[in-house]
This record gives C-alpha cells, sequence and structure tokens, in this order.
C-alpha cells in the first residue's frame, strides 16, 4: 500500500525505502517514527531560523526533537533538501497571514 506524505522524495521514490534500510543495517543506526504534523512544525523552527528545506529533510529534525536529551547533544543533523524544489507545497502548507 502506498501512504501519502508530505514527504516527496519518500513519495516519488518507492524504492528508496529498500535503499534507506540497506543503509541503516551496514551502519548500525536506527530510526524514529514521526507524524506529518511533527515534520510541519520541523520546517516551521528551522524556517524560523532562516534554513528554507523541503519536508524530508525537515523530518531529520522532528526525530532529532524525539531523541532523549544525551543522545541530541551527540547528534549531527545534515539538511540536505532545498525548500525552493517545494515552494507550491509549502505554500499550501503555510499561507501567507
Amino acid at each position: 500500500t502506498k501512504i501519502k506524505t508530505i514527504m516527496k522524495l519518500i513519495d516519488s521514490r518507492p524504492t528508496i525505502k529498500q535503499e534507506l534500510l540497506k543503509a541503516l543495517r551496514e551502519s548500525g543506526g536506527f530510526t524514529i517514527g514521526v507524524q506529518e504534523e511533527e515534520i510541519l512544525l520541523a520546517e516551521k523552527v528551522l524556517f524560523s531560523l532562516g534554513l528554507f528545506v523541503e519536508p524530508t529533510s525537515a523530518s531529520a529534525l522532528a526525530g532529532w526533537f524525539k531523541m532523549p536529551l544525551k543522545e541530541r547533544r551527540r547528534t549531527l543533523i545534515l539538511l540536505t533538501g532545498n525548500g525552493l524544489k517545494e515552494t507550491g507545497k509549502l505554500s499550501e502548507l503555510f499561507p501567507a497571514p
């Protein structure tokens, strides 16, 4: 079943899930599940800091918020997706006042 999400990369590339799982297994990494609302909050936080990223990238910060404080202090978050790629979708999610 296809899950609809605001994260374009996950939504548009079904094979990405297998690629991510492979990378996690090889690196000994882990995942943290986040909800759409948490991704939108992370998007707003990043935007307030002057960082305009796409929702797929903001999901990393959403996961970081859910980590124990001790782990957050040792974590680097890579923001790789530019929000300019998603201006249409983001303007729908965050309409001008």
